[in-house]
């Protein structure tokens, strides 16, 4: 199953450069959650861990990001992976103590499948 490693390698590898390339003033997410593990239409494995890291990833890329949820079909695992992006987005840039200790806590996201 596709998850966190395939979308992270993605990012680190693809998506990552392109973006610090563009330099941009603006980062919109589309934030659809249908990747998110336990969907049941995206069939996809990305953990509130995977989405928190891609966040901080684009953080790291531009300090003014705006995320708009427009998906995901699965209560539980739009819930959790929500507040992973939401809350990687409170950090203050540059907090990689405040980072890993919320990877740390996400990692422990129970009512995933």
């Amino acid at each position: 199953m596709i998850g966190d490693r395939d979308y992270i390698y993605a990012c680190e590898s693809v998506f990552f450069p392109v973006m610090k390339a563009f330099e941009p003033d603006l980062i919109i997410i589309s934030a659809g959650f249908d990747s998110a593990q336990g969907d049941p239409l995206g069939g996809v494995g990305v953990t509130p861990v995977g989405y928190a890291y891609m966040t901080n990833g684009m953080k790291k890329i531009c300090s003014k990001i705006v995320a708009v949820l427009e998906g995901g079909y699965d209560l539980r695992a739009l819930e959790v992976s929500t507040e992973a992006v939401v809350r990687t987005l409170q950090l203050s840039p540059g907090d990689q103590e405040g980072f890993d200790n919320l990877i740390a806590s996400l990692g422990n996201t129970p009512g995933l499948t």
